[in-house]
């Protein structure tokens, strides 16, 4: 999360790229982001740590689960991708230029 720079600080707090791409997920997968889904997958493994359900029942649960949210995530794409683009866009602008235009951070691989 922090290399990807979805949140920073000591304290980790969510950024305006890293909201944005919840919206975004949101938006076209609201499972993934879910903290049901969370919350049920949580139950699940404490209940195979003592031994109530097997690891493939949850497992099949899993796959089942990601294969649709994946199948979502794969018929949005395009959406997703362009959405998080301009999320990322926004987020390197740091302030306005005296000519009017957007002061944005540029960064290549040699240089940070």
């Amino acid at each position: 999360l922090y290399t990807r720079k979805f949140v920073e600080g000591n304290k980790i707090t969510v950024n305006e790229l890293g909201e944005r791409m919840i919206d975004t997920l949101t938006k076209y997968s609201e499972r993934i982001t879910s903290e049901q889904m969370t919350r049920e997958f949580e139950n699940d493994l404490s209940e195979i740590k003592d031994q109530k359900i097997s690891e493939m029942n949850v497992l099949d649960e899993a796959k089942t689960e990601l294969d649709g949210i994946l199948d979502s995530i794969d018929k949005n794409k395009e959406n997703i991708g362009k959405e998080l683009f301009e999320a990322y866009e926004q987020s390197r602008i740091v302030g306005t230029c005296d000519c009017g235009g957007n002061l944005i951070i540029i960064s290549s691989p040699k240089g940070g």
